[in-house]
C-alpha cells in the first residue's frame, strides 16, 4: 500500500512537468486570428459612398415635392379658377396615387431591384411636374396630379429597403436617421424656394425647377451600387406565387404610422 502511494506521489510532479512541456510546445494562435478579432471592436463604416448619394438622392427627390407643395393651391385656384374643394380633392388625389401603388412598389422592389424602384419613382417625377406647364382644367391638373403621386410610393419604398441593406447592423438605427432627416432638410427649405421662385419668375420657372431636381434625383442612381442580396437566387422561384396582399407583421408598425 505504501509503495502505491509513493508511485502515485511521484507521478504527480511528472504530470505537472509534462503539462508544462505540453503548453509550451502548442502552437501559437496566428496572427490573423488576432486581426480578425480587433476589426470586430472597430465600429463598421456606415458613411460609405453609396450612402451618401443614396442620401443626396433622397434630399433631390423631397425637394421636387415640396418646392410644389405650398404654392399648388394658389395656381390651382388663380390660374386654373379652382374652388377650395377642388384644391382638396388635386391634393388628395396625389396620396390616393401613393396608397394605391403602394403594393406594386413593394413587388417591384423585391423581385426587381432596390434601384429599379428608385429609378420610376425619380423618373415620374422628373416629368410630371412639366405636365404642369400644360394642366389647363381642373380634369387635367387631377389626372396629373394623381400619376405624380405615385412617384412617391416607388422610391420611398425602394429608398427605405436600399438604406436598411447598405447600413450595417450595428448601425441600421444611426442610418436610417441620416436618412430620415433629407426629407426634414428639403421640406425646411423646399418651401421658402419655391415661393421666392413663383415671386420672381412665376409658375411654370417653379414647375421647371421641380422637374430639374427630379432630373439631378435620378442622375445620382447609376453612381449608386446596390448591395447584392445571396439569398436573392433561393428566394427567386418563390416570386412566381402569389404572395399574401397583406403582412401581419407590418399590420401593427403600419397603423402606428
Amino acid at each position: 500500500m505504501s509503495d502505491v502511494l509513493k508511485l502515485d506521489t511521484a507521478f504527480i510532479p511528472c504530470q505537472h512537468i509534462g503539462r508544462r512541456i505540453g503548453l509550451a510546445a502548442m502552437p501559437k494562435p496566428p496572427a490573423a486570428s488576432f486581426s480578425s478579432h480587433a476589426s470586430q471592436s472597430e465600429p463598421e463604416v456606415l458613411f460609405t459612398k453609396d450612402f451618401l448619394l443614396l442620401c443626396l438622392s433622397t434630399f433631390l427627390f423631397f425637394a421636387s415635392m415640396f418646392v410644389i407643395l405650398p404654392i399648388l393651391p394658389p395656381f390651382i385656384i388663380h390660374e386654373l379658377h379652382g374652388t377650395e374643394s377642388q384644391v382638396g380633392l388635386i391634393m388628395g388625389a396625389f396620396a390616393a396615387a401613393s396608397i394605391l401603388s403602394r403594393p406594386a412598389s413593394g413587388r417591384i422592389v423585391e423581385s426587381r431591384s432596390r434601384k429599379a424602384g428608385l429609378a420610376l419613382g425619380a423618373l415620374i417625377y422628373c416629368l410630371a411636374p412639366v405636365f404642369y406647364t400644360f394642366a389647363d382644367s381642373i380634369p387635367i391638373m387631377l389626372l396629373v396630379r394623381f400619376c405624380h403621386g405615385a412617384g412617391i410610393a416607388f422610391f420611398t419604398t425602394a429608398s427605405s429597403v436600399l438604406v436598411a441593406d447598405m447600413a450595417p447592423a450595428s448601425r441600421r438605427g444611426e442610418a436610417m436617421g441620416y436618412f430620415g432627416m433629407m426629407l426634414n432638410l428639403a421640406l425646411a427649405c423646399g418651401p421658402f424656394v419655391g415661393a421666392a421662385l413663383v415671386e420672381r419668375a412665376g409658375f411654370p420657372a417653379l414647375f421647371f425647377l421641380a422637374s430639374a431636381l427630379g432630373l439631378a434625383s435620378l442622375a445620382m442612381l447609376p453612381l449608386l451600387t446596390e448591395p447584392n442580396r445571396p439569398n436573392r437566387i433561393a428566394q427567386k422561384p418563390t416570386l412566381t406565387k402569389r404572395s399574401p396582399s397583406l403582412s401581419r407583421a407590418a399590420l401593427f408598425p403600419g397603423c402606428i404610422a
